[in-house]
């Protein structure tokens, strides 16, 4: 069972995306923020397998609380969600170290894809270490 930390200025955005996983990755704790310092927060209260979080959010960025994550812990799983596309923005937080750059609206199986990728990758490694 893994945590996901799900970051969006809208409720019903973090709904949506809960919804579509709950669909078809079973058994997670979902932990919900609605802007960019609430996410640092809640991550380093919860500790989250895996981060999914809007570009567009008040108080702090999602690229500066991406950094901010990062910073706190270098290999945190994060995936970008925005409708706020261009290949700049998406190639700097990749460079920054998103694991993937999700454009709304996404196609339902690539979020499913994308975070069963990333919380696979996380049960290998703990399965290695136990």
């Amino acid at each position: 069972m893994a945590k996901i930390l799900l970051v969006d200025h809208t409720s019903g955005m973090r709904k949506y995306v809960r919804e579509i996983l709950e669909g078809s990755v079973s058994n997670h704790i979902y932990i919900e923020a609605s802007n960019g310092l609430e996410a640092i927060n809640q991550y380093l209260n919860h500790s989250p397998d895996l981060v999914i979080m809007e570009i567009i959010l008040p108080y702090l960025d999602g690229i500066e609380a991406l950094k901010k994550i990062l910073d706190f812990h270098s290999e945190a799983k994060v995936i970008i969600i925005s409708a706020f596309f261009t290949s700049i923005i998406e190639k700097e937080v990749l460079e920054l170290g998103a694991r993937f750059y999700l454009r709304k609206p996404f196609q339902n199986a690539n979020i499913i894809k994308c975070v069963q990728m990333l919380i696979y990758d996380t049960q290998l490694k703990d399965l290695s270490h136990g």
